[in-house]
């Protein structure tokens, strides 16, 4: 038996309003027997997905020289600190595997190695 147990008073998934991604499916006309057609609008179906990808956003700051040789180095955004370091959705997501999920330290390393290509080790969890 699929779904709920008798009686269980359940929910279907509903529509998006906004959608990320919209992809228009035309209709092949060679494959319509001949006559004219008029477009009479569309019939839609939404796939709910998951993407969860590493993000690595590299910061360059323009540094500029006068005839002195005096440099002078545009500022990095506040929390830019170290030449590479974890931003602060990841550090919440491991929080969140770590201290919600239960996960030992050990699978989320793995987790993040694994899945995202993230190495990180037991002391930055």
């Amino acid at each position: 038996m699929t779904g709920g147990q008798p009686g269980h008073v359940g929910t279907t998934l509903t529509s998006f309003a906004d959608p990320d991604n919209v992809t228009m499916i035309p209709i092949d006309r060679s494959t319509l027997p001949d006559g004219q057609y008029r477009d009479a609008g569309v019939e839609t179906r939404q796939v709910v997905d998951l993407d969860i990808a590493r993000v690595v956003t590299e910061y360059r700051a323009q540094i500029l020289e006068d005839a002195t040789g005096k440099r002078f180095v545009a500022p990095f955004p506040a929390g830019v600190n170290k030449a590479v370091q974890y931003g602060d959705r990841l550090k919440a997501h491991a929080v969140y595997l770590s201290q919600y999920q239960l996960l030992s330290y050990q699978r989320i390393q793995d987790y993040f190695a694994d899945q995202l290509q993230i190495p990180i080790s037991q002391g930055s969890l």
